[in-house]
C-alpha cells in the first residue's frame, strides 16, 4: 500500500516582500536578497516542514508519522549562471516527530543533491531513517530515480512533485510539500 510523505512549508511576508524579480527564461543561480551570487561553499539550512501549523508527514506500514520540521544542514557545491547544486549531511536534525502519539526519530538525513540546470526548476535526491515505536526502522530514499521541484524565480521556496520514496522493511511512501533556503544564521536565499 503507498502511503504519502507531505513536506508543508510555511511562507512568511518577508520572504514575500525581499524577494527580487529576475528574468524569466534566466540561468538559475542562488543569490542573497540584494542580487549578490552566494559563494560555492557556502553552508545552507533546507528547512522542510517550516511553520508549527504544518507538520511533515511520513506515512509508514504501521501509521502516519509526524515531525514539527526537518532541517537539512548542507553546502552549495555549485552556483555559477546554468547550473545549481547542493547537497550535505552533517547535523541534519528533525523535531517533534511522533507515531500515534510516541515519540518517534528521524536521522541520517541526506540531501544527495538538489540540482538545477534551468532557472525555476530542479531535480533532487534525498534518504531519511524513520524509527518508530517498536523498533521498526524505515530508510527512505529516492536515489537513483530523482524527484522534481519547481521554484518561482526570486524566491526562496521551492514546491516537490510528488515523488515515490523506497524502503525495504516499511514499503513506499510519497514525498511532496515546500522546502525554504537560509543561510545558518536565518538569512534568506533566493532561488534565481
Amino acid at each position: 500500500m503507498k502511503r504519502k510523505l507531505i513536506l508543508f512549508a510555511g511562507v512568511s511576508a518577508a520572504t514575500a516582500v525581499m524577494a527580487v524579480p529576475a528574468t524569466a527564461g534566466a540561468a538559475p543561480t542562488l543569490t542573497m536578497p540584494g542580487g549578490t551570487p552566494i559563494p560555492t561553499g557556502t553552508a545552507v539550512t533546507m528547512t522542510l516542514g517550516t511553520g508549527f501549523t504544518h507538520p511533515v508527514k511520513l506515512g509508514t506500514a504501521v501509521g502516519d508519522a509526524t515531525c514539527v520540521n526537518i532541517m537539512i544542514n548542507a553546502q552549495v557545491t555549485a552556483n555559477s549562471p546554468g547550473h545549481v547544486h547542493i547537497s550535505g549531511t552533517s547535523g541534519s536534525t528533525s523535531s517533534g516527530c511522533t507515531l500515534k502519539g510516541v515519540a518517534a526519530t528521524v536521522s541520517e538525513i541526506n540531501l544527495i543533491s538538489d540540482d538545477s540546470t534551468t532557472s525555476g526548476s530542479g531535480t533532487f535526491e534525498l534518504s531519511l531513517k524513520l524509527e518508530v515505536p517498536g523498533g521498526i526502522t524505515c530508510r527512505f530514499t529516492n536515489a537513483g530515480e530523482p524527484g522534481a521541484f519547481t521554484y518561482t524565480v526570486g524566491s526562496s521556496t521551492a514546491t516537490i512533485s510528488p515523488t515515490e520514496m523506497f524502503s525495504a522493511a516499511c514499503g513506499e511512501t510519497e514525498l511532496s510539500g515546500e522546502t525554504r533556503l537560509e543561510t545558518p544564521n536565518g538569512e534568506t536565499i533566493i532561488r534565481e
